[in-house]
């Protein structure tokens, strides 16, 4: 993508605010679709969470890193789930944490959570993809 800058870390930053719009979005109407009322923001997190790792896998192989998608997106698609999904375990227990023990917002506990597993997120597939973290 000749528009975005050639270094990973800067698009992933640029593409981070989409991400985070069109996640704040799924987010918000499962969490109205959610019956679960003890446990909801926890539950909805983890619904999109898993939810949220297939179609943010797709984004950062595209725009991020540049690679077409195609077999090498679902050949390193149990690998993104099982990096990305380790740290959404760990911002779970961030949400559990914030929301329903501290009584924190929902959106306020999600935006947490979500900044924590980004972070962990571009790590993890910046060497799934075998990039050296800051590399073109």
């Amino acid at each position: 993508m000749s528009f975005l800058p050639r270094a990973p870390l800067a698009r992933f930053l640029l593409v981070g605010p989409f991400g985070h719009a069109l996640g704040a979005l799924q987010y918000e109407l499962l969490w109205r679709m959610n019956p679960l009322a003890g446990a909801r923001a926890w539950s909805t997190w983890c619904v999109s969470s898993a939810l949220g790792i297939a179609w943010i896998h797709a984004v950062h192989c595209r725009f991020t890193f540049g690679r077409k998608l195609g077999t090498h997106y679902l050949a390193i698609l149990p690998r993104a789930y099982l990096a990305q999904g380790t740290s959404a375990l760990g911002a779970s227990l961030l949400v559990l944490a914030l929301a329903h023990v501290e009584g924190l917002h929902h959106l306020v506990t999600w935006a947490a959570a979500t900044s924590l597993a980004s972070a962990l997120n571009f790590l993890a597939l910046d060497r799934l993809l075998g990039n050296t973290p800051g590399s073109a």
